[in-house]
């Protein structure tokens, strides 16, 4: 019975993203088909110290953990999303300080330092609060995803990064990069942008697809179905996107429209893009405004419509018996919740 009893409260602990508010901080760790529970505001931390060099997965409850100093293995860390509607008993998962990506070194069966010997490379943070991610590395960094996460504060890029995701973000500050790397493949996807991106090199190549951004960067990038509050750079590849006050100035491209006012675009009274608690940006007429894929422009819009509920399972009822059938059976009901589009 004890087994039966232990092996249903693992199954819970490892689906469960406690979006409800609990006194209970856990973090469950997944390697493979063994899962195991760390609890207390250092149970990231724990998690992490144990966790393979790549490959598992962290599932973060409700509540605020202490961050890891620097993750240096490739991990996915899943928390149960960003948002707060105490009504409905909706609560985020919030990192403690800035999430540090540094590829790690590792001492080879020759006593030898390998240098950036284990990767970061596909590392996966989705449905988190943080106040800040920064990418280091000598070499470059491949396919990092951020998906469903707020940045408090700013995304540093002090490495050279290659098909970096951010997907479904809010983006309170800026994104900075170091010594001009060249970054290739960066993606930004039905998100909000509030701050500005510096010091980022020309020949980066930059995509921008469903955005809402407050500023627009100077240099020459591709810009689709956005909502731009600035004059991209000349040069840019700008498509089916509504330019506030901005004349179109030399875009490749077209189908845009240039010098709209706020009134007529969206359905709350708005002055500017930032983001503040509670603006949606849902158009006034999104049969109007139709992007380059047949849907309406803006953050509603595109193969990833916004929602910052996390994609993964979360328990929002457990109830296991306390004593098996006579046929050795116990009674687990379970009810899940997920959002079952990305």
């Amino acid at each position: 019975m004890k087994k039966f009893l232990f092996l249903a409260v693992m199954l819970c602990c490892s689906l469960w993203g406690f979006a409800q508010k609990t006194d209970v901080l856990m973090a469950t760790l997944q390697h493979g088909d063994q899962v195991k529970v760390y609890y207390g505001q250092d149970a990231f931390k724990v998690a992490y110290e144990a966790a393979a060099d790549s490959g598992d997965v962290i599932t973060l409850s409700a509540g605020t953990f202490s961050t890891p100093s620097y993750v240096k293995k490739s991990l996915t860390v899943v928390g149960a999303g960003f948002e707060t509607d105490a009504d409905k008993g909706i609560y985020p998962t919030i990192l403690s300080s800035y999430f540090h990506f540094q590829p790690g070194d590792y001492v080879n069966e020759d006593g030898e330092m390998v240098k950036e010997g284990i990767s970061i490379n596909g590392s996966r943070l989705e449905g988190l609060c943080i106040p800040g991610v920064v990418i280091y590395g000598t070499r470059s960094a491949e396919n990092i995803q951020l998906v469903k996460c707020k940045l408090t504060g700013p995304l540093s890029l002090a490495a050279i990064v290659n098909n970096l995701t951010v997907r479904q973000c809010l983006l309170m500050s800026g994104i900075t990069w170091s010594n001009y790397d060249i970054g290739t493949n960066i993606l930004f996807i039905n998100s909000v942008l509030n701050g500005s991106i510096s010091y980022s090199n020309s020949q980066s190549t930059l995509f921008f697809k469903n955005c809402i951004m407050q500023y627009v960067p100077g240099n020459s990038y591709t810009y689709e179905n956005c909502i731009l509050g600035g004059a991209p750079g000349n040069g840019s590849a700008v498509r089916n996107c509504i330019l506030l006050k901005n004349g179109e100035g030399t875009y490749i491209g077209g189908e845009n429209w240039a010098n709209k006012q706020y009134a007529g675009i969206f359905t709350e009274e708005m002055t500017d893009l930032k983001w503040t608690e509670g603006k949606t940006y849902e158009l006034k007429y999104p049969d109007t405004y139709i992007g380059t894929d047949g849907k309406q422009v803006g953050l509603y819009g595109g193969t990833y419509p916004y929602n910052p509920t996390p994609s993964t399972p979360q328990i929002t009822r457990c109830e296991i018996d306390n004593a098996t059938a006579t046929d050795g059976t116990i009674k687990v009901k379970i009810t899940v919740e997920a959002q079952t589009e990305d």
